[in-house]
């Protein structure tokens, strides 16, 4: 199972972190959160995979009973 995680830094040292695909929610495999990932980046930025200035997302293994 895998999270798709949106990391945004708020100023000098507030970093937040969140399930960007909502509380909870899981990809069976890497793949289908990679994709999430582009259309994320698309959404926010309006590049497929990029996101602006001190924002990233990442995906996280969480193994397979998370």
């Amino acid at each position: 199972m895998w999270v798709l995680v949106y990391i945004f830094i708020n100023g000098r040292a507030v970093v937040s972190a969140i399930n960007a695909s909502g509380n909870g929610h899981k990809y069976d495999n890497m793949y289908e959160c990679f994709e999430a990932r582009e259309e994320l980046g698309k959404t926010l930025s309006g590049r497929a995979g990029y996101f602006d200035t001190g924002t990233q997302a990442i995906c996280v293994h969480v193994g397979d009973s998370a």
